[in-house]
C-alpha cells in the first residue's frame, strides 16, 4: 500500500505516533546542541523572535538630573526555518533474498545508513563553508589568493600570529568558547600537518586534565583543533 493509498485519517495517525516517538529522542554529538521534539509544539514551519541590539548612539549615553529617561526602541525580527526531511530506502525482495550470497537486511542498512552520515556531514559542511565573515592569513580575501609553497616569504599557511588574531577576534565579537575555556576548530586532515608544524606547540598527550575531543589533534592559542 502507498503513502498516496492511505485515507487522511491514517496519515494523521502515524504523523502523531511518529511525533511521540521522536520527543524520546534526543540527538548526542559532539557539537550538536539540538532539542527534542516538544508535543504540542508541530508544525511545517518555526519562527524564532530575535532582538537587534541597541545602536551605538545609546552607548555611554548619560542619564539625566531632572527630566525623564527617555525609552529606546528596540527593533525585533523574525527567523523562519522549514525543517526538511532528506534519505534514500531500497526495497528487498523475496528473489533478491533467495538469490544473494550475502546477508541482504545486514548490507542495505550499512548503504542507508552510510548515505545518511554523508547527508549530515555534507549539510553541515556546507553550512561551515558558506559563512561570509572570514578571516585569512596575510589580508587575503578570496579562497583562490591563498598561496601555499616552500619559501617562507610567499606562504599563507597558519602562524601562531595569525591565530592569535582569530581567537582576538572571536573575544571582541562576543562569540562564547566551548567548555574549558577554549574555542574549538574543526579542521582539514590536510591542515594537520601545518598546525603540528608549528614551533609553539605542545603536545596534547597528558598536559591538560580536560577529556580530548574525538580526533583532537593539537591545542594552541586558546583553541583545541578537531581533525575531521
Amino acid at each position: 500500500t502507498g503513502v498516496a493509498e492511505l485515507s487522511n485519517s491514517v496519515k494523521i495517525k502515524y504523523m502523531a505516533e511518529y511525533l511521540l516517538a521522536a520527543a524520546n529522542r534526543s540527538v548526542w554529538s559532539q557539537f550538536v546542541d539540538w532539542d527534542t521534539i516538544t508535543e504540542g509544539q508541530g508544525g511545517s514551519a518555526f519562527n524564532y523572535v530575535a532582538y537587534q541590539a541597541m545602536e551605538s548612539d545609546d552607548l555611554g549615553a548619560k542619564l539625566p538630573e531632572k527630566d525623564d529617561i527617555e525609552a529606546t526602541a528596540l527593533k525585533d525580527s523574525s527567523i523562519t526555518v522549514t525543517p526538511y526531511e532528506y534519505g534514500r530506502r531500497v526495497t528487498l525482495t523475496r528473489l533478491v533474498r533467495f538469490q544473494s550470497h550475502v546477508k541482504t537486511r545486514q548490507a542495505a542498512a550499512k548503504i542507508v545508513g552510510q548515505n545518511m552520515t554523508d547527508t549530515i556531514e555534507r549539510a553541515i559542511r556546507r553550512g561551515v563553508l558558506s559563512g561570509t565573515n572570514t578571516f585569512m592569513p596575510n589580508n587575503n580575501v578570496l579562497r583562490t589568493e591563498l598561496v601555499v609553497s616552500d619559501t617562507a616569504a610567499d606562504n599563507d599557511r597558519p602562524t601562531f600570529e595569525f591565530l592569535s588574531q582569530l581567537v582576538s577576534m572571536a573575544q571582541s565579537m562576543g562569540i562564547e568558547p566551548m567548555g574549558g575555556g577554549d574555542f574549538v576548530a574543526v579542521i582539514h586532515p590536510a591542515v594537520e600537518p601545518d598546525i603540528l608544524g608549528l614551533t609553539e606547540i605542545k603536545n596534547i598527550g597528558y598536559n591538560f586534565p580536560e577529556p580530548l575531543y574525538k580526533g583532537e589533534v593539537a591545542r594552541l592559542c586558546g583553541i583545541r583543533f578537531v581533525k575531521s
